[in-house]
């Protein structure tokens, strides 16, 4: 929902701070696409790690993460996003 002013700028924060640590991320930032299409959409181009920031993970002061390779999601404290997603695509 980056029309929430909160989740668009813990989301342009969360970008920037993957690409300095040498992640490469893709941004989804498409307004006019329901979230279920863009999850789709990551799904079909093999996307290895989603990560996503709503309003609800923002009332944790978190994010969801969902490795490709897993059924299930965790929530995971913003703070420590970017140390997880880097530590997954070493491993």
């Amino acid at each position: 929902n980056l029309s929430n002013e909160d989740v668009s700028k813990a989301a342009d924060s969360l970008y920037r701070d993957l690409w300095s640590a040498g992640v490469e991320t893709l941004y989804d930032d498409r307004k006019e696409e329901a979230a279920g299409a863009k999850l789709n959409d990551a799904d079909l181009l093999g996307l290895p790690m989603r990560i996503v920031v709503s309003p609800r993970s923002l009332g944790q002061d978190s994010a969801e993460m969902k490795p490709r390779s897993s059924q299930e999601a965790s929530v995971v404290p913003l703070g420590q996003v970017v140390a997880k997603t880097a530590a997954s695509m070493i491993a």
